[in-house]
């Protein structure tokens, strides 16, 4: 099933780059006011809202009740990325990230993942991994998995990226992303932050 997408943003605001990555848009140059209605196509809808358009945090609720929102920041920062997901969010992104980023971000966000970007991701998660408690006893999830995929998580969860892993274990970047899907599937996770919370000894939740 094709993924439809809506976007608001604010008069004036359009970089081409979100065309481009996106099939099947609606833009909406979001001036305030009632929320627009969700269009009535059939298939999955992922909605993207503009950081700086009106009112973006109530939108964000709004819209995140029916379906994965992404909020799209000209200048991307930790406390709006805390707002973001604090009001819903699915996904966290720059205006001009390039298509393959938007189309990464729409297709994870629309199976239920979170999607950050990695130098974002990264800050973020290595924030949570000081602020987080060790774990007092050997971690039940480290026996599911191999030598190297917890080597590979530990790694993850310490906040660095997918390239950082790879050379500090001495494997390539698409050896690193295929342990983490093995990773993600026996833990039964879907993301790098519910993974920083399983290694952490936290139970990741699925709202």
């Amino acid at each position: 099933m094709n993924l439809n997408h809506l976007i608001l943003t604010e008069p004036n605001f359009l970089p081409p780059n979100w065309q481009q990555g996106l099939n099947e848009v609606s833009i909406i140059q979001f001036t305030g006011g009632q929320p627009p209605d969700l269009p009535s196509d059939e298939g999955r809808l992922v909605v993207w809202i503009l950081s700086s358009a009106p009112d973006w945090e109530m939108l964000v609720q709004h819209y995140g009740v029916h379906c994965p929102v992404i909020v799209i920041s000209k200048m991307p920062n930790l406390p709006e990325l805390q707002r973001a997901l604090e009001a819903g969010a699915r996904g966290y992104i720059e205006a001009l990230a390039n298509p393959v980023q938007l189309e990464q971000a729409a297709s994870s966000v629309s199976q239920g993942a979170l999607w950050i970007a990695a130098p974002m991701l990264s800050r973020l998660l290595g924030i949570l991994s000081n602020a987080l408690p060790e774990p007092h006893n050997p971690p039940e999830w480290q026996e599911k998995l191999s030598k190297r995929e917890r080597q590979v998580a530990e790694l993850v969860a310490t906040g660095v990226t997918n390239r950082e892993v790879a050379e500090k274990l001495h494997i390539t970047v698409r050896t690193v992303k295929e342990h983490l899907t093995s990773i993600f599937a026996k833990l039964g996770i879907q993301d790098r932050l519910h993974l920083i919370l399983l290694t952490r000894g936290e139970r990741p939740s699925d709202n």
